[in-house]
């Protein structure tokens, strides 16, 4: 202990010696010490399912994390990690990741769509995406295809957990996931007997889902399973001019096929298809952040996209061989009435601007501005993996060590067409048409070894080493080829109390590719490319249990230094004719910093009683950046200011009670809340802090094979936001620049319907 003390005493000082990071320490010595409640069989919840022969005792069900190179459970994880199971997202009625994500410390999005699609882990991550193209901090996976391009296709449907690994993950995922990677691990094909669910459910705003979940043997070594969703809504936005409740509404079918074949007793073939149709109206923003807006053109967020993967997995005694691929394309269309305003606007307003010297220039309709902005864009891409590990028999270090060997490559393009000549008379722009093509080719080589020293020791150590080229070209004839040789990985070093207490120390490193601003006509030629970031991550970290597991507890310290950067604003130039042009640009600040702590547990309090919490503790800075336009021509400095959709506290508390008085009854409340933050780098808007509370209750039938739940989310109907947007776009003020606001969800609420068949899942 005395060696642990020391080194608690040199990560407080490492902290800064601030009296936050010493409570952080405090609260992980304190951890150590709990105690046993009693020998209470801990109860199992029935939100799940329900049998008549099963037991009133909570058994808290093991846990396994597939995210890493060799599956563990939850407990023998080290890392940030953090697993969602169908009790969270069904006690929640969540439909996507963005309704259960205040469960994961530490995790914020953004919309700017009709759904959400940009998140940020621990203040990193994107908010927005216009013309630039954007290299992702965050990476999304569902199963082994990469969504995180249009995460809007990454459903829960059919998904039996989620995994949040929180940090870099450089030598896992590489680029795209500097901050963090979230993976959606949908159901398999079950071996014995055929297993599957029915899901309907309707709400208020014109709700309504339907969900089918299917799989099982075809014969003795072929299984299947098919799963698919479609929902719709009217969204919670309204249009007077369009006199339509359905501006901001959801039209959205999946379907998912998985295929599993035994070739032989060692080798198995698994294959993969998913396609995902979105049809969604887009409406978000009105000039006096209300839920009606003015707009006379109807925006959309649609999204067409199918991928498919294989995989070839050889099990021999002394080394498992994989071998997997995937294939992807995806188009989406992207686009919204950019004046929020009908033709005969300033017919109704007195609408003015200013001209030089301050000078009050009326408007009237046949000058005032109005503009449409559409983004076509289409994706595709290939990646090819092989994976060597260990076997039972191909350890290492007399038997201590597992190892894997990797070899990584990907292919991918993105094409964008802004405001063609294709689009209807009506998408008319003050913009030129502007294209661009964008071709990026990664090679990647890695490895992994996981070595035992001693009965309570573990050294962990993982590399990466990627070549990452980008090359692109766009219609202003601007041709640039760049090379990145950059490198992650991580070492752990984890130890184990005799009391099973798991303690570790961890350093990690990640990074992203450079890339290439668009615009040429109000940025200099030097600011036209921007470098390359990398992030070192080091945590502390402890999972601490109690003697009778009735109290399961994961806590994490950390602190990520950030080296160039990439940091986004919007600027604001005019064209001659006194119109504005809205430029969006990366730059790199010189550094970041980021300094937290994450705490997650789970408590049996009583027989029937269980309370499930998440805290997330942030603290943000950037290095010297000073952004410069029309607006602010002697520079905007972020220096020593918090870092864009970063809260400084997350929070979420859920309380299921299965009710003693009747068997067949469970009531869940959830409580969220999330601190403010800044919507940008590049302006001083915020968006304020919130509370909500969800609710449900849920009736077994049919001896728990079928489940009928009324549940309300935001029940106290709490106003809040999910997106923000700083300009001036209201000619009723001359245009001054100003904060605009997306609305969270009202006080929605519904019914479902769940139906199990087979064993229960």
């Amino acid at each position: 202990m005395n060696r642990i003390a020391r080194c608690f005493r040199w990560l407080t000082a490492w902290l800064g010696g601030a009296p936050a990071a010493a409570g952080i320490v405090a609260g992980l010595l304190a951890l150590m010490q709990i105690p046993a409640l009693g020998q209470q069989p801990a109860p199992e919840s029935k939100s799940e399912s329900r049998s008549e022969s099963e037991p009133e005792a909570r058994v808290i069900e093991e846990i396994i994390v597939t995210g890493e190179y060799f599956e563990s459970t939850l407990d023998e994880t080290p890392g940030s990690v953090s697993v969602l199971g169908r009790s969270t997202m069904q006690g929640q009625e969540a439909r996507h990741f963005d309704q259960v994500s205040s469960a994961v410390p530490n995790l914020n999005f953004a919309a700017g769509a009709t759904r959400p699609r940009f998140f940020q882990i621990r203040g990193i991550g994107e908010r927005h995406l216009y013309v630039q193209s954007v290299n992702y901090s965050v990476g999304v996976l569902a199963d082994e295809l990469d969504l995180t391009q249009f995460p809007a296709g990454a459903g829960l449907f059919d998904v039996r957990q989620v995994e949040v690994l929180r940090g870099s993950q450089g030598t896992r995922q590489g680029a795209n996931a500097i901050a963090g990677l979230i993976l959606l691990r949908s159901e398999d094909p079950s071996r014995d007997d055929w297993r599957g669910q029915i899901r309907y459910g309707i709400g208020n705003y014109g709700n309504s889902s339907v969900e089918l979940g299917v799989g099982g043997p075809l014969s003795e070594r072929v299984r299947v399973r098919v799963a698919g969703v479609q929902e719709r809504s009217d969204g919670f936005m309204q249009n007077s001019t369009l006199d339509r409740d359905d501006v901001n509404g959801i039209d959205e079918n999946a379907h998912r096929l998985k295929i599993h074949i035994d070739l032989s007793d060692d080798l198995q073939l698994r294959l993969m298809g998913q396609r995902a149709e979105n049809s969604n109206n887009y409406d978000g923003f009105s000039l006096d952040n209300s839920r009606v807006s003015t707009a006379d053109v109807l925006g959309r967020d649609d999204l067409d996209y199918f991928g498919r993967s294989w995989a070839l997995e050889w099990n021999l005694p002394a080394v498992r061989i994989i071998r997997r691929t995937t294939y992807m394309r995806a188009e989406t269309f992207y686009g919204y009435d950019e004046d929020w305003v009908y033709t005969d606007f300033c017919a109704d307003y007195d609408c003015f601007s200013y001209g030089e010297g301050g000078a009050r220039i009326p408007i009237t309709p046949e000058n005032q501005y109005f503009n449409t902005d559409f983004y076509e864009r289409k994706y595709g891409g290939d990646t090819d993996e092989l994976l060597l590990s260990s076997g039972e028999d191909g350890l290492i270090f007399a038997g201590t060590t597992r190892w894997l060997l990797g070899v990584y490559r990907s292919e991918s393009f993105r094409s964008l067409s802004r405001n063609g000549a294709h689009f209807d008379a009506q998408y008319r722009s003050i913009y030129a048409p502007y294209r661009s093509w964008t071709d990026e080719a990664s090679t990647a080589y890695f490895f992994e070894i996981q070595s035992r020293l001693g009965e309570r020791a573990r050294l962990i150590i993982g590399y990466r080493d990627a070549d990452e080229n980008t090359q692109y070209t766009d219609s202003d004839d601007l041709s640039l080829d760049l090379d990145d040789r950059l490198w992650g990985g991580r070492a752990v070093f984890e130890w184990s109390t005799p009391d099973g207490h798991r303690l570790f120390l961890q350093y990690a490193r990640g990074y992203k590719r450079a890339g290439v601003n668009y615009d040429r006509v109000w940025l200099r030629p030097e600011e036209r490319p921007y470098q390359a970031e990398t992030l070192d991550n080091i945590e502390l970290g402890l999972t601490a249990n109690s003697a009778d597991g009735r109290l399961r507890t994961r806590a994490v310290a950390f602190r990520m230094r950030r080296h160039n950067p990439q940091t986004s604003a919007s600027l604001v130039f005019f064209w001659p004719n006194g119109a504005p042009a809205y430029v969006d640009t990366f730059a790199n600040a010189e550094s970041g910093h980021n300094l937290g702590f994450e705490l997650e547990l789970g408590w049996s309090i009583a027989p029937h009683l269980q309370l499930d919490a998440s805290l997330g503790l942030l603290t943000t800075r950037y290095g010297a950046l000073v952004f410069r336009d029309h607006i602010d021509t002697t520079g905007y400095s972020v220096e020593g200011r918090d870092q864009a959709n970063a809260p400084s506290r997350t929070l979420q508390t859920s309380l299921i009670w299965d009710v003693p008085a009747s068997a067949d009854v469970v009531l869940e409340t959830t409580l969220q809340h999330r601190g403010g933050f800044f919507v940008s780098d590049s302006n001083p808007q915020r968006i304020g802090s919130h509370s909500l509370m969800h609710l449900r209750a849920t009736w077994f039938l049919s001896s728990g094979n079928t489940q009928m739940s009324v549940w309300v989310r935001n029940l106290l109907d709490e106003e809040y936001f999910i997106h923000g947007l700083y300009f001036g776009n209201d000619a009723r003020d001359g245009y001054t620049a100003k904060g605009y606001l997306q609305h969270g969800e009202p006080r929605h609420f519904g019914l479902s319907i769940r139906t199990r068949f087979g064993d229960a899942l």
